[in-house]
């Protein structure tokens, strides 16, 4: 029974706590330590007695919780932020339904209805992740080196939660994909352009790569270059502005 109500009361209350700090800035450090053992406890709740083996499905909810609380304090429209807030607390309710469907049924490993949302999930979450590190690294001076770290290990657990359907991805396809993600974020933060869009060209490459290598479909060189062409778009326009 309990596994069946604890990701509504999981979001009910991630959703009360996160309009409360909206509004309330007190006790911020202490209500975020209790939602993350929240979901830790949610998690063991529903990974039942698979919690030890799936510590890196863990670590990505963890990490994409991290992820939108910061994008959340960082955003300056009130309304966007409440709206953003519902929307989050909806997603995170359909991700612990799937999960825990998933977990019911463990032995169907390529259950599409889990693993799209949960792949979805993460790549919202890495952008979220990726424009808040630009605009903590421009606004209040944090630590380059810092971020990319932050950014080399994320990319590294998130390539790993959405490529483990495929068994014959190989290691050093995973090395690549943080390589080069790592690297694309240097480049990126010498773009004088919105953090907003920088996290945005920083996630569709990520979504990219990761998406050739795994659905192997004609339709990816298209999407390919309409990205090529819109950050060409983008670097010329930067050349005519200065």
């Amino acid at each position: 029974m309990l596994k069946i109500i604890i990701p509504y009361i999981n979001s009910f209350i991630l959703l009360i706590t996160w309009l409360y700090m909206l509004s309330n800035t007190n006790y911020l450090l202490y209500l975020n330590i209790f939602l993350i053992i929240f979901l830790i406890i949610t998690a063991k709740i529903i990974f039942g007695n698979y919690f030890w083996d799936r510590y890196l499905l863990l670590f990505s909810l963890i990490i994409s919780f991290l992820a939108q609380l910061l994008f959340l304090t960082l955003i300056t429209s009130d309304i966007f932020r409440y709206l953003l807030v519902i929307l989050l607390s909806g997603i995170w309710l359909l991700i612990w339904i799937f999960i825990r469907k998933y977990f019911d049924n463990f032995k169907e490993i390529n259950n599409t209805e889990y693993l799209e949302l949960n792949t979805f999930f993460y790549y919202l979450s890495f952008y979220f992740l990726s424009s808040s590190l630009y605009s903590l690294i421009i606004f209040i001076n944090f630590s380059f080196i810092m971020s990319i770290i932050i950014i080399i290990v994320t990319s590294f657990i998130y390539t790993k939660e959405i490529t483990k359907k495929i068994l014959e991805i190989d290691k050093k396809f995973i090395y690549l994909v943080v390589f080069t993600v790592s690297q694309l974020f240097i480049v990126l933060y010498y773009l004088p352009v919105s953090f907003y869009l920088l996290g945005a060209i920083l996630v569709s490459y990520f979504f990219f790569i990761i998406d050739f290598n795994i659905n192997k479909d004609k339709k990816f060189k298209n999407y390919f270059v309409i990205f090529f062409i819109s950050i060409i778009i983008l670097l010329i326009s930067l050349v005519l502005k200065y």
